[in-house]
């Protein structure tokens, strides 16, 4: 059972928002190939 992980918050610049998202969901593939990794979530708040 995990209890503890970090918290990562990305603040994008105005206009760059689909960036960072673009950025988080590129990472996710590399995340799935790591064994061993727990759950990995990204969550957008805002536009």
């Amino acid at each position: 059972m995990v209890t503890k992980a970090p918290l990562v918050q990305l603040e994008a610049k105005p206009g760059k928002e689909d960036a960072v998202e673009d950025f988080l969901r590129s990472a996710l593939p590399l995340v799935e190939r790591e064994p061993g990794t727990r759950p990995w979530l990204a969550v957008r708040f805002g536009p």
